[in-house]
């Protein structure tokens, strides 16, 4: 599934996501995760957009602090 192929719902104007991304991560991954980023932009989503230099297909350092403002961040906060 590929959400180009998607039609976007107008209900994701009202909707945040956190995209994240390894810097090391496999080239088609990241394209990927960008294509995601661009696409929920252009459907009027809120998006928070992360890479992560250096890490691969894994959690980012930090995960454990990072966790609540991504969720804050799509509840809502800032």
């Amino acid at each position: 599934f590929r959400l180009a192929e998607a039609t976007p719902d107008p209900g994701l104007k009202a909707r945040r996501f956190v995209v994240t991304v390894g810097g090391a991560e496999h080239p088609g991954n990241k394209f990927l995760a960008q294509q995601d980023r661009d696409w929920l932009t252009r459907a009027g989503a809120q998006v928070r957009y992360n890479t992560y230099p250096g890490v691969g297909h894994s959690l980012p350092p930090g995960f454990g602090d990072l966790l609540p403002e991504w969720a804050a961040f799509i509840l809502g906060g800032k």
